[in-house]
């Protein structure tokens, strides 16, 4: 098949030089899984990053097997390469969202319109709010003057006790 969807435009000497193209930091692990290949018949599977020809970072992860001639000696790995860059994004959004979450500080997600998409529980500790109260509303609910006299006081309460609590 052809790699290019993955590793981009091919070079004039076609992927010959694949190795180059692995990310320094991943190259130790990319050449003992192939060498371990060639040198033991062991199939591997390999994770790396590479740097494709047309400069962007990608995550792969490839399998292959050695090939032998009719004499047995090795001729050639074969395999698959599967790109999963995006599986990579999505775990980085996963650790990151779930330190957010587990912040102390208080935290409230909105999108660009000011709508309230998430918040975490320390927000709530803070505020008084459960989170289904305040998803899918807008922020400026959250301004003085919006808010019953008394649910006004009681935020103010808890912020100046958690101040009082930080400057002991």
């Amino acid at each position: 098949r052809d790699p290019s969807p993955i590793l981009g435009p091919r070079p004039d000497n076609g992927y010959a030089n694949f190795p180059t193209m692995v990310h320094p930091d991943d190259l130790p692990t990319f050449k003992s899984a192939t060498q371990a290949c060639m040198d033991k018949g062991q199939s591997y599977t390999c994770e790396f990053r590479v740097v494709s020809t047309d400069g962007q970072l990608k995550w792969l992860v490839a399998k292959g097997v050695l090939i032998r001639d009719v004499d047995g000696n090795p001729e050639r790995i074969t395999g698959m390469t599967q790109d999963v860059t995006k599986d990579k994004e999505v775990e980085q959004q996963l650790r990151l969202s779930s330190t957010v979450f587990e912040s102390r500080e208080a935290i409230l997600i909105t999108d660009v319109s000011a709508n309230i998409l998430d918040a975490n529980p320390a927000f709530g500790k803070l505020t008084g709010f459960e989170k289904n109260d305040l998803v899918g509303q807008n922020a400026r609910m959250l301004r003085t003057g919006h808010l019953p006299l008394i649910l006004c006081l009681q935020v103010l309460q808890r912020l100046v006790s958690s101040l009082s609590l930080s400057l002991r």
